[in-house]
């Protein structure tokens, strides 16, 4: 593809660097490898190079390049082969960590190394990087858990290449014993030099691995070159891994310290502890964790409030076979704590723990630390570059405290967390890179960090691959085997054709290694950005290519648009990455390139769903896209004709009490084939939800002697009258689509003891803000937020009915409106988490399934239904599961039929039509019309749920 927006997809990665390649392919199997290749040897293409490229989360720059990015990650997703007896499994390079590891578990295994980005990084990228993680103290790298791989060379050849292959005899026609006999050549000679200089540590030298790559005599280990070789050598179109048993126990002790240096200096003697994994984070990430929707479990998982002056900890994991074992272990461990450790180094607090859901959620905080630090500090942001450096673990105190000062002296705050048992420590130094004396201090931090390693025994890079650093190779190991290592490019790849610039160089090319600080740095793209322009999608630059909405869990919310397409356009970096190219391209005055950009823009930003996922906890910078999408809308309607949709669309909530007068006329119009057709043709709209008959509501509501009342009349009540006043805040779509919902919720109200009122129904706007009518969606706004904030300043009880245009009043509202207070519109779950519930008696178990946004932006939501269920006696299941396709009237449009009906299949067809009809919850109203329209079955309101177990006591 040469659309521009593909291209904008891939020019950044999780780095500082960005440089927009010529063209993106995206191969759907090996044969297209093959395929590509062979079209870059015929004429015109001769001079093309090749970006192999996986997750895109390397944090140096290893797959960008001005060249044709090979993106495995869309289509080259295949497990083909997996052998219980041996535990090998054959799988393409494009899979993704978590999808082995799922794929693996019902047969008691798993992949051991163990990244943070497991959720989005590939498996070739793992390979190409050499990856580590989480244990690698027990279970190395990635190149030790490489049985083969099968290498599309730059000839068109495909080689296999196994951990033990015996050079001498082999038939030397066949391209993988040839390139096996010319290494050993290469290498024969440079033994004793790689054996010298080569770092002898546990997260040795990456790119070549010349050292390990000779298993012994006449026995080479190829894959142990070509991991860690960045797509420098040859595309993989597979690779045979070897897997592990999956541990039979685990647990895991939370160990807090006064200090991180504290911490540190304490490693080497916990080490004779035996653990699996040492991982620590600093007080900068605790005291952001601390604010941030992570703060539940760090005080009640790991028991750190701050009160006590934790400023670091450390999570050592340990795993047996044997369970009581395993207890004489964590014994011993406390012991040793006791009398081993030097009182000084000796930690403030244990916490032991050994459920398989608390040590998940230890880990959860840990795989989000780097997006804890992207909030640190709205200015500024936690950037890589020395990312990964390791040290012996005997030297990484000292080292870390080096490295402190060299980073305060230039009054540059960082933020901390690694992996303690190695000696690896990821260093985030927050930065605006979008100043120039700031991307000039990338190149001296570096050089002074660079000499820090070398001093302590160490390397720069440490796990994630060289990428641009490739420069420092030579003070490392010498310029004997910086010829080696071009030799073996030379072999490989000798017109330097795959990821030219990094590693290696062949033989007769001129061209130079290239240098990190002349490579182009996104920051200074976006200092070319207007600040008016900077400012007003400010979320958009806060975006560090870290690939969290590259997620494939089909039960989490972010990303459904790219989970559903694997388009990277579609994801929220896509989209923020044309963004960030429209804003600049406005700045400097590129009116055509600026206009056609922005047809690209629009193209991206239509299948959105508005979800508010990137808004919330699973976007480590929280770039709302749906916010900025609204206010490009905004902007692009001024001078183009809005589609008809959005006249219908806008004019729906205001509209919603007229129609229903007749509503019954409404409804049957909308069941004829001419209607239907003409909704199609005219607003390509289907399957519109029929109309609630608003007498049966009214009706309803005065049986149960409720009153609906202005915010003027509300306000007119004595005090003592407000004090067990409840208010209902209305929503179009509940009140005139979904009524028995709402009635429920007033009659639950009522059932526990309080008087429910119903607030006269207002428009709130959230199809204005979703189609960017951001005038209109303003005036509505204020007017609605003036009543709400008089409301709950009175000291009145404010429940919202569907959970979407609730969480609006906190967040488009807010967004709009900065001067706006908070209005203390409730959500359900958080109004009965604080109130006495009565014991009710339910032999039903129910299933639950939230909407999306409430998970996204209130993830605290989850535990507050568990909560509210469990105190009523009811049983439930709340299951996880992304977003359900419908999304307001997303799902309801032509155009999105085939993403809303895919999506729905992926992440909840299954549930829904497992369970009985009544057995199933749903939260949001969108779900619960997509969930009818699909499966045909009735999904229940939490509240139409605790109220008929209340009629029933």
């Amino acid at each position: 593809m040469s659309d521009l927006a593909d291209r904008v997809a891939c020019s950044t990665d999780n780095s500082i660097y960005q440089i927009l390649p010529q063209a993106v392919i995206y191969p759907f199997d090996g044969d297209d490898l093959t395929l590509a290749v062979q079209v870059g040897q015929r004429g015109e293409f001769t001079s093309v190079v090749f970006l192999p490229r996986g997750g895109g989360t390397s944090t140096n720059g290893q797959s960008l390049g001005d060249g044709v990015v090979v993106d495995t990650s869309r289509h080259m997703r295949r497990i083909h082969d997996y052998d219980p007896e041996t535990g090998l499994v054959r799988v393409e390079p494009g899979l993704v960590r978590d999808k082995l590891i799922d794929f693996l578990a019902p047969h008691g295994r798993f992949f051991a190394p163990h990244v943070s980005t497991t959720s989005r990084a590939t498996i070739g990228g793992m390979v190409s990087n050499d990856s580590s993680g989480k244990g690698s103290v027990v279970y190395g790298k990635t190149s030790d858990h490489i049985h083969s791989i099968e290498l599309v060379l730059l000839d068109g050849d495909v080689a296999t290449f196994d951990a033990k292959r015996a050079v001498g005899d082999n038939d030397v026609t066949q391209a993988a014993d040839r390139i096996c006999r010319d290494v050993e050549k290469i290498l024969a000679p440079h033994f004793n030099e790689i054996e010298q200089r080569f770092p002898k540590m546990k997260r040795g030298f990456t790119g070549y691995n010349l050292k390990e790559v000779r298993a012994g005599d006449g026995v080479l280990n190829l894959p142990k070159l070509l991991a860690g070789s960045e797509g420098t050598l040859g595309f993989i179109k597979s690779v045979t891994l070897k897997s592990e048993p999956i541990p039979a126990h685990t647990a895991l002790a939370v160990l807090v310290y006064d200090s991180h240096d504290t911490g540190l200096r304490a490693v080497p003697d916990l080490l004779e502890a035996r653990p699996h994994a040492i991982e620590f984070i600093d007080d900068k990430i605790l005291g952001a964790a601390l604010r941030s929707p992570f703060a539940e479990d760090v005080r009640q998982v790991l028991g750190i409030t701050n009160e006590g002056g934790a400023f670091a900890a450390h999570f050592f994991e340990m795993s047996d076979e044997d369970e009581q074992e395993l207890e004489r272990r964590l014994v011993s461990l406390k012991e040793h704590l006791n009398s081993r450790i030097a009182p000084a180094l000796r930690p403030i607090g244990i916490k032991i723990l050994r459920s398989p859901d608390d040590i998940a959620r230890v880990w959860e905080i840990r795989r989000a630390c780097q997006g804890l630090l992207a909030g640190f500090d709205k200015n500024k942001r936690a950037v890589a570059f020395i990312e990964d450096c390791a040290v012996p673990p005997e030297n990484l105190a000292d080292f870390v405290t080096e490295l402190e000062a060299v980073l305060e002296a230039r009054n540059i705050p960082l933020g901390m967390y690694g992996h303690a048992d190695v000696g690896c420590v990821h260093i985030r130094p927050l930065m605006n890179l979008t100043a120039e004396d700031e991307r000039r201090q990338i190149r001296q931090i570096s050089d002074v960090v660079f000499a820090l390693t070398q001093k302590y025994g160490g390397l720069l890079w440490g796990e994630h691959g060289k990428g641009l650093r490739g420069e420092y190779s030579e003070q490392v190991i010498g310029s004997e085997l910086v010829h080696v290592m071009r030799q073996i490019k030379t072999l490989f790849d000798p017109l330097n054709r795959m990821n030219p610039g990094k590693i290696a160089r062949p033989i007769d090319d001129q061209n130079p290694i290239l240098a990190l600080d002349e490579v182009p740095m996104r920051g200074a793209f976006d200092a070319q950005i207007e600040p008016d322009l900077a400012a007003q999608y400010s979320n958009v630059l806060r975006c560090d290519g870290n690939g969290a909405c590259f997620n494939q869990d089909a039960a989490q919310p972010f990303c459904p648009s790219y989970k559903i397409t694997g388009d990277r356009r579609l994801s929220p970096k896509g989209r923020v990455s044309m963004l960030r190219e429209w804003a600049r391209a406005r700045s400097t005055g590129e009116v055509a390139s600026a206009h056609n950009i922005a047809e690209e823009l629009n193209e991206v930003l239509e299948t959105c769903l508005a979800c508010k996922a990137c808004a919330g906890a699973g976007c480590p910078a929280k770039v709302d896209i749906p916010e900025m999408k609204s206010q490009f809308l905004d902007w692009y309607h001024e001078d183009r004709k809005r589609p008809v949709a959005d006249l219908l669309v806008a004019n729906l909530e205001r509209a919603a009490p007229l129609l229903d007068r007749i509503g019954g006329l409404v409804n049957t119009l909308q069941s004829t084939a001419l209607v239907r057709w003409s909704m199609v043709r005219g607003f390509g709209l289907v399957d519109l939800p029929k109309l609630r008959h608003r007498r049966s509501f009214l009706n309803q509501l005065q049986k149960l002697n409720v009153q609906t009342m202005s915010a003027a009349t509300l306000l007119e009540m004595r005090d003592a009258e407000r004090a067990g006043t409840v208010v209902i805040v209305q929503d179009c779509f509940t009140s005139f689509y979904d009524a028995d919902v709402v009635l429920a919720q007033v009659e639950l109200v009522k059932r526990l003891g309080f008087t429910p009122v119903l607030l006269n129904y207002r428009a709130g706007g959230k199809p204005l803000h979703v189609r960017g009518m951001l005038g209109r969606f303003r005036q509505m706004a204020q007017q609605n937020a003036h009543d709400l904030a008089e409301l709950s300043k009175a000291g009145f009880s404010l429940i919202g009915v569907d959970a979407a245009t609730t969480l609006m009043y906190r967040h488009e509202y807010l967004e709009t409106l900065p001067d706006c207070p908070d209005l203390g519109v409730q959500l359900l779950s958080e109004w009965l988490g604080a109130q006495d519930l009565p014991l009710l008696d339910g032999d039903i178990s129910y299933t639950m399934i939230q909407h999306c946004t409430e998970r996204s932006l209130e993830p605290q939501t989850s535990s507050q239904w568990q909560s509210v269920f469990e105190r009523s006696g009811l049983s439930v299941n709340l299951v996880k599961a992304g977003c359900c396709g419908m999304s307001g009237l997303f799902g309801h449009e032509v155009r999105h039929q085939k993403m809303s009906r895919a999506l729905y299949d992926e992440n909840w067809r299954a549930v829904v039509e497992a369970e009985a009809e009544g057995g199933l919850v749903a939260t949001g109203y969108s779900c619960r019309s997509q969930v009818k329209r699909l499966s045909g079955v009735q999904a229940l309101h939490p509240a139409q749920i605790l109220l008929s177990h209340l009629r029933n006591r």
